[in-house]
This record gives C-alpha cells, sequence and structure tokens, in this order.
C-alpha cells in the first residue's frame, strides 16, 4: 500500500477489506478527518501504534485478521464509537480503553481474549459488548457499572461472576450467556434476537 495515503487529508472512509494486507504504513496515522476505517479479512498481524493520532475515526474493524493486540496508543482514538476484533488472535485489550468515552459497541466474538480490563467500566456510553467465544474466565467488578442493553457471553470458560451479576443483568435488554451461568434470562431479553446471533455461528 503506498504510505502516499496518508497525504490525502479530507478522506473520511476507508475501506480495504479482502486484500490480503499484511501490514498497514503508518502515515496512515496522518489521516485526522478519517471517519470509518474497515481491514477485516486481511493478514494483519499488527497495526501501526500511529493510528491512535486519528481523532476523528468513529467505526474501526480489524478483524478477521491474525492480530495479536492493540497497542495502548489506540486508546487515544476519543471518537471512536464502534470497534470489530471479531475473530482476531487478540488476548487483551489496551487498559487505555478507559478514554474510549464515546465507544457504544464492542464487537470481540471468536477472539482469543482471556480476560477484560477492569478499565471496561469506564466506559459510560457503551451498550452492545459481544464477547462470545473467547477464553474470558472471569468478569471485573466493574462490568456492573455499565449500562448495557446487548450482552454476549456463550462460549466462554467462565469460572465465576461478579458480585451483584445476576441483579444487574435484569437490566439488559439482549443476554446470551453460558452454562455457569443458569439463572432465568431477563424478561425484556430479545429471545428472537437470540436465535438470529445463534443461527448466524
Amino acid at each position: 500500500m503506498p504510505k502516499e495515503l496518508g497525504e490525502i487529508r479530507t478522506l473520511e472512509r476507508l475501506y480495504l477489506a479482502g486484500n490480503q494486507l499484511k501490514s498497514l504504513p503508518k502515515e496512515l496515522g496522518k489521516l485526522t478527518s478519517l471517519k470509518r476505517f474497515f481491514n477485516n479479512h486481511n493478514q494483519l498481524a499488527s497495526v501501526p501504534k500511529e493510528l491512535g493520532n486519528l481523532s476523528s475515526l468513529e467505526s474501526f474493524s480489524v478483524g478477521p485478521n491474525p492480530l495479536k493486540s492493540i497497542p495502548e496508543e489506540l486508546g487515544a482514538l476519543s471518537s471512536l464509537k464502534e470497534l470489530w476484533i471479531d475473530g482476531s488472535n487478540i488476548e487483551s485489550l489496551p487498559k487505555r480503553i478507559a478514554q474510549w468515552k464515546r465507544l457504544e459497541k464492542l464487537h470481540a466474538n471468536f477472539a482469543k481474549l482471556q480476560s477484560l480490563p477492569k478499565e471496561i467500566g469506564d466506559l459510560a456510553s457503551l451498550t452492545y459488548l459481544s464477547l462470545a467465544d473467547n477464553s474470558i474466565k472471569s468478569l471485573p467488578q466493574t462490568i456492573t457499572k455499565l449500562l448495557l442493553e446487548d450482552l454476549y457471553l456463550s462460549e466462554n470458560p467462565l469460572e465465576s461472576l461478579p458480585k451483584g451479576f445476576e441483579k444487574w443483568k435484569k437490566s439488559l435488554k439482549t443476554y446470551n450467556g453460558n452454562s455457569l451461568d443458569l439463572a432465568p434470562l431477563s424478561t425484556k431479553t430479545d429471545e428472537k434476537e437470540l436465535k438470529q446471533l445463534a443461527k448466524s455461528r
């Protein structure tokens, strides 16, 4: 990919999906007007830390890719509203996610997540959290601070749940747990949506 692409300062949307890309030029960090950036279905093992300079970025997709981590510098994406890391090899999220104050939706199904940072409780705008098919054994107590509407946790080897989780989950509109969580679903749960999610897997 030509690094000169980073000189198109007025660019707002960049779609690079399905191009078998193995790397991204650090010069893309100069695209400060960029709002939507999709890199799904490539071969990216990493992303440049300079992407943390994309101050206008609202939607960012880097999955499925063999990506192993998200640079801490991406915590500076203060305008980020939706993030996709589905199908990646990411084992943990950066602690600086606490700065994603505008993040509304996090899609992280079929990744390699082993845990969630306690800072996830600082995502005040988060309403949708999808973590199905990961390797998460426990959830931080801070998750119960979130004003979530939709939560997907199925196919995780959860060994314990945070204190007050059962009461907190009753406020959800959609909840898909796992075998550890045998309590009834919230009466607000959209069963039709859960069935559709199961069919899509």
